[in-house]
């Protein structure tokens, strides 16, 4: 399913520090100063840019190449690069900044500016480096103080989204509750950021299949947020489609049928009918209507959800591509397998041009498309996708994941239809060794 959204986010990006003040600085460096912070405020970024140039300079001429207040400036000239996505140009300076914080010993301005390169990264999908980088300052700031308590959240909550990309969904769930319990700390019970953690945490949660735990922390997300963004907002309205789905999956249709529609009202008045947020509403609907055995009411939904993401975002976007797997899944659970197989490919093609070869979501293409030529006895065409699978499961999941051990057991009954016993023994026993560890 398409991840959903959230409209204010608490993280570091554009935020600002200000000089120390610990020795006087000149009248000129203040004026260049304090008029980059009041253009940024008012999110004249290409404005603003000279003036956090000439903050720099002026530093640098003033303080010297490492004093705090020279870094203060350079990284206030990284932020500007970052809000507008100025990434190749952000990124040496948060390197420079950070070299300078090692040289100079502070464990905590390390962690503190390593952070910050590792959200650039992640800004970027650039996941691996980011992850060294978040895992390194985790343990460098160790027990902070101060806004750094909020700073090691933000580290901590990042970590953990890239941990459940990698399905290390425990290690999430830590890092998750954590980053929850700094920021209930740091900002108080009931502010926005720590109802938005509730529900990643709660996500975790429910992938793991604690859907009671999952149920009891968007309950109190949702009422955070409600209050926090207001009744009509899209942050409410998207948790109460992530409570939703939980509801689904504890067999309470009826809470999770009037809750979805509620939802899907709210995003429809406050984003428009062709938002993507609204696309996900619609998909979420239509998984329930299809566990109900609402069929036509489900296919009609999710076509709703392809046609208004193919005309809020492209034909080839990947949530797109993520639409069309829903749809070609639906059908292969009503047998219809040549239109399966039909929205499958689309899928597979759309999801590899925009995530590229070895994400999960063509992973998933592959496995849907391998059981669905199954289904129809293509048996070769079932076997090459099979392979594929398991060599992307292993790839991207590891060779002892759960998954694969469920690809090997799929790809053994094929191997038992085409009388292939002995090549299907091996394969069972390798699916049971994952299984049994």
């Amino acid at each position: 399913m398409v991840t959903q959204r959230f409209w204010e986010i608490g993280c570091l990006l554009g935020v600002l520090l200000w000089p120390t003040m610990v020795f006087a600085q000149s009248a000129t460096f203040m004026d260049v100063y304090n008029r980059f912070d009041e253009l940024y405020q008012q999110k004249h970024y290409a404005e603003a840019l000279p003036f956090a140039q000439k903050a720099v300079d002026l530093a640098k001429k003033e303080f010297g190449p490492e004093h705090p207040d020279t870094l203060v400036a350079l990284h206030n000239l990284a932020s500007l690069y970052r809000t507008q996505e100025r990434y190749d140009e952000a990124e040496p300076i948060y390197k420079q900044i950070l070299a300078i914080h090692i040289k100079t010993g502070d464990p905590v301005d390390a962690a503190g500016s390593m952070s910050g390169l590792a959200e650039l990264y992640f800004d970027q999908g650039r996941f691996d480096e980011a992850e060294i980088l978040y895992a390194n300052a985790i343990k460098m700031w160790g027990e902070p103080q101060g806004d750094d308590v909020y700073h090691l959240s933000v580290a901590l909550e990042n970590l953990a989204y890239i941990y459940g990309q990698q399905l290390h969904l425990y290690a999430a769930e830590r890092l998750y509750a954590r980053a929850l319990h700094l920021k209930e700390k740091f900002l108080g019970p009931n502010h926005f950021a720590v109802g938005l953690t509730g529900t990643r945490l709660a996500e975790i949660y429910a992938a793991r299949g604690r859907y009671s735990d999952a149920v009891r922390l968007y309950d109190r997300a949702l009422k955070i947020i409600t209050e926090t963004s207001g009744p009509e907002h899209p942050n409410t309205g998207n948790t109460q489609n992530a409570l939703a789905k939980v509801q689904k999956e504890l067999g309470q249709y009826d809470e999770a049928e009037a809750l979805n529609k509620r939802a899907l009202e709210v995003l429809k008045t406050s984003l428009g009918d062709d938002h993507p947020d609204v696309a996900i509403s619609r998909q979420n609907l239509a998984d329930l209507y299809q566990r109900q055995g609402r069929y036509a009411e489900a296919e009609a939904l999710y076509k709703q959800a392809i046609a208004s993401l193919e005309k809020s975002l492209s034909p080839n976007h990947g949530d797109v591509g993520v639409a069309f797997n829903n749809l070609g899944a639906f059908y292969f659970r009503q047998k219809r397998f040549k239109e399966a197989e039909q929205a499958l490919s689309r899928a597979l093609d759309i999801n590899t041009n925009a995530f590229g070869p070895h994400h999960s979501e063509v992973v998933t293409s592959h496995d849907n498309l391998a059981l669905t030529y199954h289904a129809q006895k293509r048996f070769g065409d079932a076997e090459a996708f099979y392979k594929r699978t398991l060599v992307l499961r292993e790839k991207t999941q590891g060779a002892n994941h759960p998954d694969v051990a469920l690809t090997l057991r799929n790809y053994a009954l094929l191997l038992d239809s085409t009388g292939r016993s002995d090549e299907s023994k091996e394969l069972k026993a390798r699916a049971d060794a994952i299984l049994n560890r």
